[in-house]
């Protein structure tokens, strides 16, 4: 369902605005995920893993969730102040002058985009696995919603931003609807000090989760540096599909994230590995149907985009990136297995060298290649990527995801 609304979302953003307008819209939803990262500044992490863990305990879990959420509103009014005062300077970096409205809108979503980070991880820790799933594509639903009425009132590209500010606002309300009975009264103290608690562990984890947006983002952005809108929105849309196709995977992440924690808590490795072994001999032989059946899919509905030259130019990067995630597919249920055993620095340190090594090879590539650069540059530093990630599972944690 995810994949299928984000592919929706950019096929009718490119016939509605053209090819051009997908391109403002992409790099605005990259800056809007990246700024995000800073916004929810790691709390997420925290809250999950501490929900996981005392998720029998009624009064823990409302200081858990109450302290994460009032953390990240105070930090997320920040950022989202940041992120409107620097849509300037933004949109004038990559050519865009539209994009300086986008940004402004898209700033004030950061906040409710924050506090659902929260809201979704605790219902995750809760093991509410129903709700956070039906949570995760209510998010679609409500963009694809919004972009239909912003269509249907004739609003302008430059607007486009609203779809996030009305779906994540939808998002929050959701989401506070079925954790109200969560809340019981508290002391302050007790949430002072689980403030200060989610806040270091959230900036042991900040990088982590900063790299890991980055390395999905960074070619869009570096790429709108380099090249037309035109050219930016073909690319995107391919790494949009190729990204419904790794959140296919995310899912189950998400659905496993609460069982590894708690084998990783009691140092039940035998299990944990029993645990890994199995879903990667389901998802492999599943990635390669998939992998034909988008990739034949996305050829055959090409000649329904306007501009559709420019997208047949650049069908390539897709088959490029949707290999390259095939060949990683059985790794990403278990990408923040660092966090999730209590190394948050580890798993920054992992991200942080797989962002360098993707921020470099896209800027010596695009100028070069242009979207293909692009999506060799993102193939090769995830493979790269999940290489380090095994070396560093296997030394601190003893575990081979392999």
């Amino acid at each position: 369902v995810l994949a299928v609304s984000g592919l929706l979302i950019n096929f009718i953003v490119a016939y509605f605005y053209s090819s051009e307008g997908l391109g403002i819209f992409n790099q605005t939803y990259a800056l809007f995920v990246i700024f995000s990262q800073f916004s929810s500044f790691g709390i997420h992490y925290s809250v999950l893993k501490l929900s996981s863990e005392e998720s029998k305990d009624l009064k823990s879990s409302s200081e858990i969730l109450i302290s994460g959420m009032l953390s990240v509103l105070l930090i997320s009014l920040l950022f989202s102040l940041l992120f409107y005062l620097l849509s300037g300077l933004l949109a004038d970096l990559l050519e865009s002058p539209f994009m300086a409205t986008t940004i402004k809108i898209a700033s004030a979503a950061l906040i409710f985009f924050s506090l659902n980070k929260v809201l979704l991880s605790f219902i995750n820790g809760q093991e509410r696995l129903r709700l956070f799933a039906i949570g995760n594509i209510l998010r679609y639903i409500f963009m694809l919603l919004s972009l239909i009425a912003l269509i249907s009132l004739r609003f302008p590209i430059k607007d486009i931003s609203y779809i996030f500010l009305i779906s994540e606002f939808s998002l929050t309300i959701f989401c506070l609807i079925f954790v109200f009975k969560v809340f019981k009264p508290f002391k302050v103290q007790a949430i002072y000090k689980r403030s200060i608690k989610h806040i270091r562990f959230g900036l042991k984890a900040l990088l982590s989760g900063l790299s890991v947006e980055l390395n999905s983002r960074v070619d869009v952005v570096i790429l709108g540096i380099f090249a037309s809108d035109a050219i930016v929105g073909a690319y995107s849309f391919f790494a949009l599909v190729a990204e419904g196709f790794y959140n296919v995977y995310v899912v189950v992440k998400n659905i496993l994230n609460p069982k590894v924690t708690k084998l990783l808590k009691v140092k039940d490795h035998l299990n944990l590995k029993k645990l890994i072994s199995k879903t990667q001999r389901i998802i492999y032989p599943i990635s390669i149907i998939l992998v034909l059946m988008i990739s034949v899919f996305i050829f055959f509905i090409i000649p329904y985009i306007p501009d559709s030259n420019i997208f047949y130019e650049n069908y390539l990067t897709l088959i490029i990136l949707m290999t390259s995630i095939l060949l990683i597919s059985g790794f990403i249920p278990f990408e923040i297995i660092l966090t999730l055993g209590g190394r948050p620095e580890l798993q920054s340190l992992q991200t942080m060298i797989t962002l360098v090594l993707n921020i470099t090879l896209n800027l010596v590539l695009i100028p070069w290649y242009l979207a293909f650069g692009a999506a060799f540059a993102t193939a090769l530093s995830w493979i790269f990527g999940v290489i380090i990630l095994n070396i560093f599972v296997f030394r601190y944690i003893g575990v081979r995801i392999v």
